[in-house]
């Protein structure tokens, strides 16, 4: 054997091991070291025709989409970025991950960035509803709040039960200062679900903006009894007690804001002009001195603390020593200022959940279920921590489903549903669990729910006549079947249900006419495989009818 040979051979052994160890590193979800032996297998170019060379460069990018998926859930956008476009380096057939690089670009503020990658989405996939979505957030961004209302408007004309999309149009017009066009957008996200809490919040900061105190008051008191720790919204009910010049109330509210959230600078900075407008300068002081242990070298806070050590509360009136705060503060936070919170960028990140929803919809999932042990007990651990979120169990379920864990994926659903029962994404998910799981009769009556809202989506219509195949109302699952293909009538897939539909019925030329349209020349090889059995299996069952 040459040299030249020996070194060759030695290259594939060397090549060979740091393949199998990346692999193992890979299904031990240590991410790090996996990408560090696959790379070197990369390194060896000599044998990029092999096939442990393409599977290297597949689970590469698997594993730095992974990675991606890590780093984004705990806000780390840039990090996010990188990696996701690393994975889409070794993978570019995975035009899908454009999506989440378009989320980290819009996060990190490159708006434009995120525009173009959402725009390569659309032009593959222009149904691509949550797409469409996004796209109008960034619009928003952008500060062209007309184009995202335009967006929001076109999207609720086919889907009018979104309460996301009511949602977003509610921010979209309050941006522009359509109030009462706003506050209507916002009451109908929250007819559609009762539990929208950040929609139950906009309202009421709409409300307030309207002057009608008692009805925002009422949205915010709702979300309190719920979720009596929440800082936010004690801290929105003092500035509206405030304005109402319950003072009292609204120092007990933001009292709470602050033992809640200490940090929550604004919450500090009103309760200590409250403090003094209500001659409490001691518990002033107190407040200031809490601040300043987080913000120690906030000029604002220190002079506050110099003027209030100084002055003569015999010979101050409470109107001179708030005047003097409010200088020091300058604008303080009112009813007008939360106006601003409708212009603010908006992170596609809006909760935990619908993170995991953006992954659960990827293309991957197809191929890599093991991110799946990564996030089934970070969900878990999040629905301790809040028992009483839909999204969080319909997310639990998505990912048990990834995992083949189908009974169990059935109850989380189910408990979504329970908690929402307007939650029709749960619903959808539910009905083809049910599917799945062999309960027709179960998953029809939830087939039922779903079809009077008219929604555009195929899956679920195909789902459906397989459930009605099962029952034996063949003429329903022809119906549904149909439907699918007004939807999208590149699904040729439907064509071969429909085919065994007419068949079940004995209708063999109707059976094999369907067919037909599976074997059209861009048709999926296993598809066309499938079709040419049935068209043969018909033609037998046809001859023997002559």
């Amino acid at each position: 054997m040459s040299l030249l040979n020996k070194l060759f051979g030695r290259q594939q052994s060397k090549a060979h091991e740091a393949y199998k160890k990346g692999i193992h590193f890979y299904n031990q979800l240590k991410y790090a070291e996996a990408i560090e032996y696959l790379e070197k297998m990369l390194a060896a170019t000599s044998l990029s025709n092999s096939l442990e060379y393409k599977l290297a460069g597949f689970y590469c990018g698997l594993t730095y989409r992974n990675l991606g998926i890590i780093q984004f859930t705990q806000h780390e956008n840039k990090q996010a970025l990188i990696n996701f476009k690393r994975a889409l380096a070794c993978n570019p057939e995975h035009t899908d991950l454009n999506y989440f690089i378009g989320i980290c670009l819009n996060n990190i503020g490159d708006f434009q960035g995120a525009v173009e990658s959402f725009k390569i989405i659309q032009e593959t996939e222009p149904w691509n509803i949550p797409n469409k979505l996004k796209m109008a957030i960034i619009f928003h961004n952008l500060g062209k709040l007309d184009y995202a209302e335009e967006i929001h408007r076109s999207l609720l004309e086919k889907n009018p039960h979104f309460a996301d999309v009511h949602h977003h149009l509610g921010l979209s017009l309050m941006g522009q200062g359509k109030t009462v066009e706003a506050a209507a957008s916002f009451k109908k996200a929250l007819d559609i679900n009762p539990n929208y809490v950040d929609a139950q919040i906009k309202l009421s900061i709409t409300l307030a903006c309207m002057g009608e105190y008692d009805n925002a008051q009422m949205g915010l008191n709702t979300i309190i009894k719920k979720f009596p720790h929440y800082a936010d919204v004690h801290y929105l009910l003092g500035i509206i007690k405030g304005e109402c010049n319950r003072q009292k109330e609204a120092i007990n509210h933001l009292e709470q804001a602050v033992q809640i959230s200490p940090a929550f600078k604004n919450a500090q900075v009103k309760l200590i002009i409250f403090y003094c407008q209500n001659d409490k300068t001691s518990a002033a002081l107190e407040q200031i001195e809490k601040a300043l242990l987080l913000y120690p070298n906030d000029k604002r806070f220190n002079s506050i603390k110099k003027f209030l050590k100084i002055f003569d509360p015999t010979s101050e009136s409470s109107y001179n020593i708030s005047r003097e705060i409010k200088h020091i503060f300058g604008n303080h936070i009112s009813l007008e200022d939360l106006r601003d919170e409708f212009h603010k960028g908006l992170d596609i990140m809006p909760n935990f959940s619908e993170i995991i929803a953006m992954f659960s919809n990827s293309k991957y999932a197809q191929e890599d279920i093991s991110i799946s042990t990564f996030l089934i007990p970070f969900i878990s651990e999040q629905i301790k921590k809040n028992p009483t979120y839909p999204d969080l169990y319909n997310s639990l379920g998505s990912q048990l489903l990834f995992s083949n864990k189908s009974l169990e994926a059935e109850k989380a659903f189910a408990k979504a549903i329970e908690l929402n029962p307007g939650y029709t994404t749960a619903r959808i998910n539910l009905l083809k669990t049910l599917q799945k799981n062999g309960k027709h009769e179960e998953a029809y009556e939830h087939g039922k729910i779903i079809l009077t809202k008219n929604l555009p989506f195929p899956d679920v219509y195909y789902t459906l006549a397989e459930v009605l195949i099962d029952l034996k109302q063949y003429d329903k699952a022809l119906l549904n079947a149909k439907r699918v293909l007004k939807l999208r009538p590149s699904m040729k897939s439907t064509n071969l249900l429909i085919a065994h539909i007419h068949e079940i019925q004995e209708n063999y030329d109707a059976a094999i006419k369907a067919v037909n349209k599976c074997l059209a020349p861009n048709s999926e090889s296993r598809l066309t495989t499938d079709a040419k059995k049935l068209l043969d299996k018909l033609q037998k069952k046809r001859g023997t009818l002559f």
